[in-house]
């Protein structure tokens, strides 16, 4: 984010993407806490006299708009029926505040309309948000706030220009800049851009201004995204995206294959005490959903990686909160996810260590704080828990128009390098999801923790980021039992009655009898290795367990006489491992009687002896599930620690809408609300370290 600031104007939005029941007011639609929220917009209102609000529509008689949004996007016939019923939902609304069903007609007029999403842009006084707030074809209302912008060494500090080198530039891809415009004719821009858009309000009755080349609100073709002049804030876009994708002979941006889809979502507002000077730059809520339904609705006309959004305002302390007042916003972000689009937007520079500037908050959104050169978190960047990523942020050289180019600093400029970032894992793994790009770009990154609350998140290091994508399948937990067939033994082993077996078995030898456990490992890699046995009295207290690596061999001495350590994973240490089926794991009773049970290969990323986080992985239902309101939801999972053993029956189970839901693995839910849910899986290891893992189910209205 620049420090002159980005605003984002999000006035009263009414949203709701399943259907109601006739009747339904928006109160409902708006969960917990939904008549306080509307009381305190009602009083700004009443003290405003007048506020841009985004009303969401119920569906009604339009149930194509109950389809999960997934259905929309595989199906283009389906997503015109969408647009259809869209309109029709939207004019019957005018239709009646024209007639003056509404309240004085004269006074309330609709400012802006999208083509996806079931709402409209609203002028609105009090006496109309009163019958709104009541209307059963209102589903939700919020403010259309607005928003400002927050702001070539650092493309080698994050790997960029290695994997430039090695053929991974972001080329076939385009990322979209959703800002101030973008100067095309620059030279570290030159035939970067490959479309432009403008939607861009006016509103004389506030001194809004268009900052649209043509006046117009909303403008569409070439030119139509150039950057803005004559107002603080214009050179914001151009710099942002040469970082993301800026190219010349001296210096690239992160993604110098890439190209840039241009959308200027700035208006200019005449506003001394809101902007310090005469006038600012703002950006509506209401103008970057429709530059994103625009971006979602293109996307046929060239691969779009990621939409860059360097803009915020208004902080949250928690994403379920930011989420509910930013419901539509959230909406088209999660249709650009499902369709392989990543929505990267800063932090904010509000130095918060607690708390998320809006839309970055947004569950679903890729937020970004900046670092230093040194790699500690910028005394300006916004940081909280659900930070997702990390990038360089400060004395970032950049271009600006006229050709020039200037060193700026902000979470703005730390956001293009992640945009980008998405644009060179594209050109890695074309076919990968959303999740599995910020997987791999978290997974590796370099961590870094904010001294102001602890919380540790990855400086995206790119080159690692791309290695782990173009290296094969994923290396995987495995358990070996005795009864396998991937195992030798020589002397005799007895089968032991002793309780706890792995797998209801157990075997016991003495002298140069051995068990050998044979992982059939076909990619190198690091693993930690545990060993299960039962315990009994005659057991030795120095068993042998022999581990054969790509390093040489490796001997371990355990005392399974211990009953404390019997019957649960005991780690044996971490080893690299050759591809070619040569590790093996060995227990012998030369040292007196030996237990043979099982034996667990777990993949280490990080530094041998470090705490390894807990994996966890949602089994049932698949992604994309629907239900009836009232039907039985099953959420079953699977959840394990290098350390902990299994975690499974310790799965924290979380609905976006619902909020908690309870623990373990299966849990049966028949209460969940209508609506569309991501479910979030979250296990904690006995460290503290944490694992996640989501899935979106929609539930339609009874």
């Amino acid at each position: 984010m620049l420090n002159t600031r980005l605003v984002r104007p999000l006035s009263a939005l009414l949203l709701l993407w399943v259907a109601c029941a006739p009747g339904a007011v928006i109160a409902a639609a708006n969960g917990a806490g939904a008549d306080a929220r509307l009381d305190s917009l009602g009083h700004k209102i009443a003290s405003e006299q007048r506020l841009r609000l985004i009303v969401t529509l119920a569906p009604g008689q339009e149930p194509v708009l109950a389809n999960p949004r997934a259905a929309f996007a595989a199906n283009p016939a389906l997503h015109q029926l969408r647009q259809d019923a869209v309109a029709r939902l939207q004019q019957r609304l005018q239709q009646r505040l024209q007639s003056g069903a509404l309240g004085d007609a004269s006074r309330n007029r609709i400012l802006k309309r999208f083509s996806n999403q079931p709402a409209l842009v609203l002028d609105a006084d009090s006496a109309l948000f009163a019958q709104l707030r009541s209307d059963p074809a209102v589903s939700y209302i919020q403010e259309d706030h607005r928003l400002r912008p927050v702001l070539d060494l650092s493309v080698p500090r994050i790997g960029a220009d290695i994997t430039a080198a090695n053929g991974f530039s972001g080329a076939g891809w385009a990322v979209a800049v959703l800002d101030s415009g973008v100067d095309g004719g620059h030279d570290f821009l030159a035939g970067k851009v490959i479309d432009e858009a403008c939607f861009s309000s006016s509103q004389q009755s506030i001194d809004l201004y268009s900052l649209c080349p043509a006046g117009t609100d909303t403008q569409i073709g070439p030119g139509a995204g150039i950057n803005c002049s004559g107002v603080n804030g214009c050179s914001h876009g151009t710099h942002v995206a040469g970082i993301a994708a800026g190219s010349n002979s001296t210096m690239t941006g992160v993604a110098p294959g890439a190209k840039v889809i241009a959308i200027q979502v700035f208006s200019e507002l005449r506003n001394p005490s809101y902007c310090g000077s005469a006038s600012c730059i703002v950006a509506f809520d209401s103008d970057i959903i429709a530059a994103m339904e625009y971006v979602y609705n293109h996307r046929g006309n060239y691969p779009v990686a990621a939409v860059n959004l360097s803009l915020g305002g208004g902080l949250y302390a928690s994403a379920a909160s930011c989420d509910a007042d930013n419901q539509q916003t959230k909406a088209v972000i999660d249709e650009l996810r499902a369709v392989g689009i990543a929505t990267v937007i800063a932090s904010g520079n509000e130095s918060a260590s607690s708390q998320i500037a809006s839309p970055g908050c947004i569950s679903t959104a890729i937020s970004v704080g900046a670092t230093t050169a040194t790699d500690t978190v910028a005394n300006f960047s916004n940081s909280a828990s659900w930070l997702s990523l990390l990038a360089p942020g400060t004395a970032i050289n950049s271009s600006v128009p006229g050709n020039a180019f200037q060193s700026w600093s902000g979470t703005s400029m730390a956001t293009p390098h992640v945009a980008g970032a998405f644009a060179v894992l594209r050109s890695a793994a074309a076919g990968a999801s959303v999740d599995e790009l910020l997987a791999a770009l978290a997974g590796t990154g370099v961590p870094v923790t904010d001294a102001r609350n602890g919380v540790t998140t990855g400086r995206i290091q790119l080159d690692a980021a791309v290695a782990s994508l173009t290296a094969g399948p994923a290396p995987v937990t495995l358990v070996i039992d005795n009864q396998d067939g991937n195992t030798q033994r020589t002397g005799t082993w007895k089968t032991s009655t002793a309780a706890g077996a792995w797998n209801n078995q157990s075997l016991y030898a003495t002298g140069s009898a051995s068990f050998r456990w044979l992982p059939q490992l076909t990619a190198a890699h690091s693993y930690a290795v545990y060993a299960w046995w039962t315990y009994h009295k005659n057991r030795s207290t120095a068993v042998p367990y022999t581990i054969a690596h790509a390093n040489g061999t490796s001997t371990v001495e355990v005392n399974q006489r211990d009953p404390a350590l019997a019957g649960d994973w005991v780690l044996l240490g971490s080893y690299d491992f050759a591809g070619d089926g040569s590790g093996y794991v060995e227990v012998s009773g030369a040292n007196g009687q030996a237990c043979a049970d099982a034996v667990r290969l777990v993949p280490v990323s990080g530094p041998v002896g470090a705490n390894q986080p807990p994996q966890v992985a949602i089994v049932q239902p698949g992604s994309g599930a629907v239900y009836d309101e009232g039907d039985s939801v099953v959420l079953a999972g699977t959840a394990s620690d290098s350390e902990d053993g299994d975690l499974a029956g310790a799965i924290a189970w979380q609905s976006s809408l619902d909020g908690d839901l309870g623990s373990g693995t299966p849990l049966a839910l028949t209460t969940l609300s209508a609506g569309t849910h991501t479910i979030t899986a979250t296990v904690t290891d006995s460290a503290g370290a944490t694992a996640t893992a989501a899935i979106e189910l929609a539930v339609r209205a009874a």
